[in-house]
């Protein structure tokens, strides 16, 4: 049974949030979804939120409308509801309402660990027999998958897309040999000059790798 808790206090919402967390914003009394990212927030007093260009206006978004924010991270689902306060069109910005409670569930019983460890990334060029090497860094990190952080200008966009298939090279601490792990993209944010890529790695055919991920992510939650 998934873990459901409310957080209330304005201070442990906060604790939740960091500036370009990617997010969904749904509005009431409608299907409608619009992915963005958290731009900024005053405790107490409001949250910014800006969403992605989908080439489509911000129907439905105008001040006293209501919505349901929701946002993931670490393995855990956070959503609130929140009242619009207003609109900057032109910037597909929203002011929200800070939210009276977020309710937070656990999806998975997987741990996953703050960390920053240099990858390399290799992609296989669309329509092409060679494949190119990315600097990366990864942001956060489990036995099931990871969220790596790429510059924009070391990655063309054609060539991240949701379901591509990479592999990852990277040096874990006390671990003298380089890990190479197969990952599938499942999801893609944006901020500024960097993509932000979450990897599922693939399970088949690379028990050890996964294994040596798994030891690494131990000893974080030990220290």
């Amino acid at each position: 049974m998934r873990e459901r808790i409310i957080i209330s206090r304005p201070e442990e919402i906060a604790n939740t949030l960091v500036v370009g967390l990617p997010l969904v914003v749904e509005k009431k009394m409608s299907t409608e979804k619009k992915p963005g990212v958290l731009a900024g927030w005053m405790i107490d007093e409001y949250m910014i939120v800006s969403l992605y260009n989908t080439f489509l206006p911000l129907t439905g978004f105008f001040k006293n409308n209501s919505a349901t924010v929701k946002y993931l991270d670490l393995g855990i689902i956070y959503a609130f509801h929140a009242v619009v306060k207003e609109v900057v069109k032109g910037m597909e910005a929203v002011f929200f309402t800070w939210p009276k409670h977020v309710e937070a569930v656990t999806l998975a019983s997987v741990y996953r660990v703050k960390v920053r460890y240099p990858v390399i990334l290799t992609f296989r060029v669309p329509f092409e027999v060679r494949t190119i090497d990315v600097d990366a860094t990864i942001s956060d990190l489990s036995s099931k998958g990871c969220q790596v952080r790429v510059p924009k200008k070391s990655l063309a966009e054609e060539m991240a897309c949701i379901g591509q298939k990479v592999t990852m090279s990277l040096n874990l601490p006390n671990q003298t040999m380089a890990n190479l792990v197969h990952a599938e993209i499942r999801n893609i944010s944006t901020l500024g000059d960097q993509l932000t890529l979450g990897l599922l790695f693939r399970s088949d055919s690379q028990s050890e790798q996964i294994k040596r991920i798994e030891q690494i992510v131990r000893l974080q939650l030990q220290t």
